[in-house]
């Protein structure tokens, strides 16, 4: 089954939109996913540019990588909302 790349980064890119939208994030944090989205757009632009097998394999795992920092920086942002509170079996204790 082929992965449809772009569509992969238009998706993440609409959810990342949506959860800045819903969240007022740090300043450092909004420009550090914004260029995280910037840069898995380069990534699938080089997937789809080369024709080396290896290369493509590197930038395959790169995206996948980029990816996935992105989606726990989202999961991040929704966990943080004002108002949400997490469960207590979620919340880590700091003390033993």
């Amino acid at each position: 089954m082929l992965r449809n790349f772009r569509k992969e980064m238009e998706d993440t890119r609409c959810e990342v939109a949506a959860a800045m939208a819903e969240t007022v994030p740090s300043k450092e944090f909004r420009a550090a996913v914004i260029l995280a989205v910037i840069h898995l757009g380069l990534v699938e632009s080089k997937i789809h540019k080369t024709t080396n097998l290896e290369e493509r394999r590197t930038r395959i795992n790169e995206f996948n990588r980029v990816k996935n920092a992105i989606e726990k920086g989202i999961g991040l942002l929704q966990n943080n909302q004002p108002g949400r509170r997490l469960l207590p079996e979620n919340q880590k204790k700091s003390l033993p």
